[in-house]
């Protein structure tokens, strides 16, 4: 993935406001500016508290916090699994089973 998911683009937006660079962002949260781009581009999974450290490092306020949050689950990579119909649901007309 060689754009921006949600997360990066919230994330550059708020330290281009702050005149803020990468490498601030590294040191501040003690990572690499290599680490935090894979995150941003979507490369890397974003750690669980990652998204609340970004928000206080950049002292967002409580709707800034939340669209951040909000961007890191949007980007969030999910894994979708398909189970074959049971023998009941195979029974039912298939608008019964669409969801």
């Amino acid at each position: 993935m060689t754009g921006l998911t949600d997360f990066g683009i919230v994330c550059r937006r708020h330290r281009t406001l702050g005149d803020l660079v990468m490498a601030d962002q590294a040191k501040a949260l003690g990572c690499t500016p290599s680490y935090i781009s894979q995150i941003e581009r979507g490369e890397r999974e974003i750690p669980e508290d990652y998204s609340l450290r970004v928000a206080e490092w950049l002292q967002l306020n409580e709707a800034e916090t939340n669209e951040l949050l909000e961007a890191a689950s949007a980007s969030r990579k999910s894994v979708k699994f398909f189970f074959p119909p049971t023998p009941r649901e195979r029974r039912l007309p298939a608008s019964l089973l669409e969801s």
